[in-house]
């Protein structure tokens, strides 16, 4: 185990961006590490960013663990054109999985 002294809570991991964590192994890596523990994914947070436009946020989310375990995805969107493409893109992976 690395020695922080107690006072690190953030470190910067050079060389990774978030969407190469975006893979089905990664629960199952960070269940592994943190064995007898529950760790739960509860918020992911995309920009949406355009030429000549504003950049706006898509935030994917389970506010509390009851949302979590009865499979209640809050969506939320800055720009109502995007709330279409983003649920459209979750039904499509949800079809998929069957």
């Amino acid at each position: 185990m690395n020695d922080y002294n107690g006072k690190i809570l953030q470190i910067i991991n050079e060389g990774i961006k978030i969407e190469d964590l975006l893979n089905s192994n990664l629960i199952t890596e960070i269940g592994n590490e943190f064995k007898d523990k529950k760790i739960t994914p509860i918020k992911l947070l995309f920009i949406v960013e355009e030429e000549q436009k504003a950049a706006r946020l898509i935030t994917l989310i389970h506010k509390n663990h009851l949302q979590t375990n009865n499979r209640q995805l809050i969506i939320d969107v800055e720009d109502p054109e995007d709330l279409d493409l983003i649920v459209n893109c979750v039904n499509n992976l949800r079809k998929a999985e069957g």
